[in-house]
């Protein structure tokens, strides 16, 4: 069965946070769930403190939303560097 509804992305920011302290950096941690653009998996980083995001369906949908992705983190420090 498949599961319907928002990934619940504070639940993975806790783990996330404890695999670290047990682990610490040794052990990377994925997230996973509701990525279906660019901008949804910038937030899921964001959100969580993961090492990486996984997308099956944004992928699907969209073959370059990790470029896209890179492409707008990039564009961000480039605009916040200039900031300074």
């Amino acid at each position: 069965r498949r599961r319907d509804g928002p990934a619940h992305l504070e639940q993975v920011a806790a783990v996330v946070a404890e695999v670290k302290r047990a682990a610490g950096e040794q052990m990377p941690v994925l997230s996973n769930g509701n990525v279906r653009s660019a901008a949804d998996l910038l937030s899921a980083l964001a959100a969580t403190g993961a090492d990486g995001v996984m997308s099956a369906e944004g992928a699907l949908d969209d073959p370059a939303i990790f470029a896209k992705a890179i492409a707008h983190a990039h564009a961000e420090r480039s605009r916040l560097a200039a900031e300074r």
